[in-house]
């Protein structure tokens, strides 16, 4: 069977899975895409009066929110205070006890004002949050955690907004994705205040719908402070309800910013839900960044999740030196020539890594499974552009 008529066969399966129920919309049975698809059945359902004055507001510096910047979600943010959203920060260090976390609360100043581990202020601060259906134990954010602490000796805070982003209520969670975001904001200038933590050394890393929480973090951060966090990390930026409505992270909202871009695109049903643009001062689309190798039909998150996959495998090979690098190469005809292997020009730009280099749009083959990386053939090394740190070296 020719590749279209597979693609295509593919795609008819899923639409008999997705069907249409009593409410006139697709639904889906993974809970996940099903939350989506109401999502966006419901907006184009109802005619938001982005001039309605509506304001909702919220203590400890989270701020006011209007109906008109709230028009991407379609509803308010909840209080990502107690009672409501109850969002916690979970402090990790090389130090923890039984991979027991220090939890925090924003807005209870007791919680984190004598911490030693936040003493050591030259470390590097991870701040690593889950997307739709997650928590600051969702196995990602685990794993990464685990990654991160073994290749270096940095403080690791997974934020849990659990009730915030519970299924199946997608717009309210994308609402959330703000109140929460400026609530971590308000927390991180609470660690400068009494640590001195400077802003250069935070390292935010988001997935999905945890991206557009660094976002907002990094918009709200920068207002109250006039500085930017040093580095911002976009595993496949959630999609729906932001990135038509121009509410999305930005490379504007750190100092540098890379995006990892696995499912591109407008087919919910297919499990296209990342966003398409660049979002980084450098994007990498591993494999085009529309669908995954090795992902099979049926598993429409797959292509999705690889995104945390790859970066994961990329922080555990950065401590090996003999370790497969996640090399970017650039093409002026994109994907479509990368895949072929008849790119040209084809120039090695930038590496995806803890250590990120290389700017705009750059492309990574990878294999089908784990391990991911692919190491660049031998007579490809000449290629190695300029962006790449002058002490890069080959394995």
């Amino acid at each position: 069977m020719s590749p279209s008529k597979n693609q295509a066969m593919r795609v008819l399966s899923l639409l008999t899975v997705a069907v249409v129920g009593a409410s006139g919309r697709l639904s889906h049975p993974d809970p996940f895409i099903d939350a989506m698809l109401e999502a966006e059945h419901h907006r184009s359902r109802r005619n938001i009066d982005i001039d309605d004055e509506s304001i909702v507001c919220y203590d400890h510096d989270v701020g006011c929110f209007t109906q008109k910047e709230m028009t991407f979600a379609g509803c308010f943010p909840e209080d990502p205070g107690q009672g409501n959203i109850n969002t916690t920060f979970n402090l990790y260090s090389r130090g923890s006890r039984n991979d027991t976390p220090v939890v925090m609360l924003h807005e209870i100043e007791n919680t984190y004002n004598d911490i030693p581990a936040l003493r050591e202020t030259h470390k590097t601060l991870f701040v690593l949050s889950h997307g739709l259906g997650g928590s600051g134990r969702t196995y990602w954010v685990v794993d990464m955690k685990n990654a991160l602490l073994k290749v270096k000796d940095a403080n690791v805070i997974a934020i849990d907004w659990r009730r915030g982003s519970a299924l199946p209520l997608y717009s309210q969670a994308a609402a959330n994705t703000m109140s929460v975001g400026r609530a971590a904001a308000k927390f991180l200038l609470e660690l400068k205040r009494i640590y001195g933590y400077s802003n250069k050394n935070i390292h935010y890393i988001g997935f999905s719908m945890g991206a557009q929480v660094g976002g907002f973090a990094g918009r709200h951060y920068y207002k109250l402070s006039g500085q930017k966090f040093g580095r911002m990390t976009i595993l496949d930026a959630a999609a729906p309800a932001f990135e038509k409505y121009g509410a999305h992270v930005t490379k504007e909202d750190s100092e540098f910013t890379i995006g990892v871009h696995t499912s591109a695109g407008e087919s919910i049903v297919t499990g296209k839900v990342g966003m398409v643009s660049p979002v980084g001062h450098v994007d990498f689309y591993p494999n085009g960044g529309i669908s995954q190798p090795g992902c099979s039909w049926w598993h429409v998150k797959c292509h999705h999740e690889r995104a945390h996959h790859f970066f994961n495998e990329a922080v555990l090979n950065s401590e090996d030196p003999q370790a497969c690098r996640y090399i970017g190469q650039t093409c002026e005809e994109e994907w479509q020539k990368v895949r072929t292997g008849v790119c040209t020009p084809k120039t090695y730009e930038g590496e995806m890594s803890l250590t990120p280099s290389g700017s705009g749009k750059l492309f990574i083959k990878t294999n089908d499974q784990a391990p991911f990386c692919i190491p660049v053939p031998e007579e490809e090394k000449a290629l190695l552009s300029s962006s790449l740190p002058a002490d890069f070296q080959w394995i």
